[in-house]
């Protein structure tokens, strides 16, 4: 009997080695794969069905809430307290999404004309598409956050969740607390529509910076990656909603989601980990006719479609679907336009999967 696949672990200095032998563990074409994540048993789940049930009924997230609680922000909390914040964040990303003024003009450090029309280096680009969010959503008044600021607090934010999961003491953050220090002071005098709706629902401004501080987290490198994905297929300056549908669909920046089992499910056992990955789900020709081919009419027919997750799915979805998507049309008409370029499957950098240029390399990318 063939035991399961062994693969290396679930770290974030794991994955670039996890990523090409995930999808050659999904060339079985099987429902299910069973497989070793070094010394945890885990299950490749790759039937969409499958995968929504197992999300809908949100079983713990696979690195455990002590490297949650790490972390902070909602994603923290469970019950009625994850709930409310949760749909808190939602509307008030959903009304950012929705001010392309304001996340134009923040792409443009305050004037659209000052924006770079190439993007940056590869080993700056998940900082500087993140500032750029954040910028944004605190309200800043002269476009983006500071990069330097952003990258080394995200970085003792990240450190706190590995050393939380791996069970070692906790560690002082002083580049996080420089962050938190440099959002409290930019939402002193910042305004937006995401501080409005979260003030105006009761939100304290210490609440929002540590909510700003998780967004950033969790979606470091992702806008980047997307973007990369974009760029490198020679998307066009002003894309239709098909067409980053279908960019979202083929190249989406998430391609792990872990959950452990909860023992209720009619496979694996309690305690298992499960890994849903939108990028092999998408890639199903039996969800999507031509399944590796770049269709934007694909979407005309069927949205939403039942095997399109680009976000996840279930009670922990992505809150930022419509703020993710809006970025991307806006970085478009920045950065957009010029032709396809020949390019190459792989991580940007360790967390978020992409279509890259062949020649779009450095040092720090590629160490």
């Amino acid at each position: 009997m063939t035991g399961p696949v062994p693969l290396p672990g679930l770290s974030i200095a794991e994955r670039r080695e996890l990523f090409p032998l995930l999808l050659e563990a999904a060339a079985s074409g099987a429902e299910l794969v069973q497989v070793a994540f070094r010394e945890r048993s885990g299950w490749l789940v790759l039937h969409a069905a499958t995968a929504r049930e197992l999300l809908r009924n949100s079983p713990p997230k696979g690195r455990g809430e002590i490297s949650r609680s790490a972390v902070g922000g909602y994603p923290s909390h469970d019950g009625e307290i994850f709930r409310r914040r949760r749909r808190d964040v939602v509307a008030a990303l959903s009304l950012a999404g929705a001010d392309i003024d304001g996340m134009t003009n923040s792409l443009g450090g305050g004037s659209p004309s000052a924006a770079p029309t190439a993007l940056p280096p590869r080993r700056e680009r998940s900082a500087y598409f993140t500032a750029w969010m954040i910028g944004h959503l605190a309200g800043a008044s002269a476009g983006g956050f500071d990069t330097h600021t952003l990258t080394r607090g995200i970085d003792d934010v990240m450190d706190a969740a590995k050393r939380a999961q791996a069970g070692e003491p906790a560690e002082e953050s002083p580049h996080r607390d420089l962050l938190v220090l440099a959002l409290s002071s930019l939402l002193s005098t910042g305004r937006s529509p995401f501080l409005d709706h979260l003030r105006d629902a009761g939100w304290r401004d210490r609440d929002i910076v540590g909510e700003l501080v998780v967004l950033a987290a969790a979606g470091w490198e992702s806008t980047a990656a997307v973007v990369t994905s974009a760029v490198a297929l020679g998307m066009s300056s002003r894309p239709s909603t098909g067409e980053v549908d279908e960019l979202l669909r083929l190249f989406p920046a998430s391609w792990l989601i872990v959950r452990a089992l909860t023992g209720s499910e009619p496979w694996g056992q309690r305690g298992d980990l499960a890994v849903v990955s939108p990028w092999l789900i998408h890639r199903s020709d039996e969800n999507w006719p031509d399944a590796g081919v770049f269709d934007p009419e694909r979407f005309a027919e069927q949205r939403p479609h039942p095997g399109y997750m680009p976000f996840g799915s279930g009670p922990r979805r992505c809150p930022a679907d419509s703020y993710a998507r809006s970025q991307v049309a806006v970085a478009m008409g920045r950065f957009g336009g010029g032709p396809d370029q020949q390019a190459e499957i792989g991580l940007l950098d360790c967390r978020s999967s992409a279509l890259i240029p062949t020649d779009d390399r450095d040092e720090k990318a590629d160490g």
